[in-house]
Parts: C-alpha cells; structure tokens; sequence
C-alpha cells in the first residue's frame, strides 16, 4: 500500500490532535498575552494624549460596549464549533443573523445615547457613544469566522486575525485621540 492511501491509525490520530491541542494553546496564550499588551500600551499613550475626562468619557462608553458585545457573541460561535452538520446555507443564515443583531444594537446604542448620556450625567459622553455604536456592527461580522476557524482548529489564523484587530482599532483611537 503507497504512503498516500495508507489508512491513518488510532494512535497516529491522537498525535496529530495532541499537537494540534498543544499548538492551539500555544497560539491562543500568544493572542492573549499580545492583546492584553497591545491594550495596555494603547491605554497609556490614550492616557497621554486624551484629557482625563475625555478618557474618562471614552472608559465610561467601553465598559457599556464590551458587555454588549459579550452579550452579542454569546451562544452563535459555541453552535458553529459544536455542530457537525452544518451546511454553507447554515452558516450564512448564522453569519446575516449576526450581522441583523450587530446592526439592530448599533442602531438602539446610537438613538439610546442620549439615555446613556443622561444617566452618566456626561454631555460630553453623546457623540462619543453615537460613534462607538458601529463597533457592534464590525464585532457581529468576526462571529462566524472566528468560530469556523477554531472549529477547524486554526488557532494561529484565529491569533493572527486577533491580534491584527487590536492593532487596527487601538491604531484608529489613537489617530482619532490624536486629532481630538
């Protein structure tokens, strides 16, 4: 039997998603730890750069807009990775669904901005949040592909594309704290 159909054994197949494993943790800590870096960095320099209670302004916002993200993200990429039938059409509902939530948030963040102004007591705090509102749209469309890549178990794809999005959208709020 030649090498390229020779039937893969129990414990060749083991190997294999034990290095995958390994690797997979290896890259998921590179992520984490290059994100968590790029994060404080950024945050200092913002620090800097911003007044203090524009910073503050900005702080305030971020807290409000992770914990809607979390919210958004729960649930859709545990349903890709787990389940092993489904189909391109699936994963395009999956995909559009997500980007209908993402938009529908942004748009109740966006007219809710006032409310949130108001209940912070920071005036200031309107434009910031109306601009912040189109965070969700971007992290409703990163659900679904970072969940087809952990589920094919590419994890420094999956690394790599994180830690390039925090390289852009801490670059953008730097630019943007910049010319405040």
């Amino acid at each position: 039997m030649d090498e390229v159909n020779k039937p893969i054994t129990l414990a060749e197949e083991y190997l294999n998603l034990r290095e995958r494993a390994v690797s997979g943790v290896k890259w998921n800590a590179i992520s984490q730890f290059t994100g968590q870096g790029i994060t404080i960095i950024c945050s200092i320099i913002l620090s800097r750069i911003l007044s203090p209670s524009l910073f503050g302004l900005f702080a305030m916002i971020a807290v409000l807009g992770n914990l809607i993200n979390l919210i958004i993200g729960m649930g859709f990429n545990h349903a890709v990775i787990q389940n092993r039938t489904l189909t391109r059409k699936d994963l395009d509902s999956f995909f559009w669904l997500n980007i209908i939530v993402g938009s529908v948030t942004s748009a109740l963040f966006y007219f809710l901005a006032p409310v949130i102004t108001a209940f912070y007591g920071q005036p200031e705090l309107l434009h910031v949040a109306q601009v912040f509102s189109i965070v969700f749209i971007i992290a409703s469309a990163t659900i679904v592909p970072g969940a087809l890549l952990a589920k094919d178990l590419r994890f420094k794809n999956l690394a790599t594309s994180n830690i390039l999005a925090f390289l852009v959208s801490y670059g953008g709020a730097l630019i943007l704290g910049y010319y405040s």
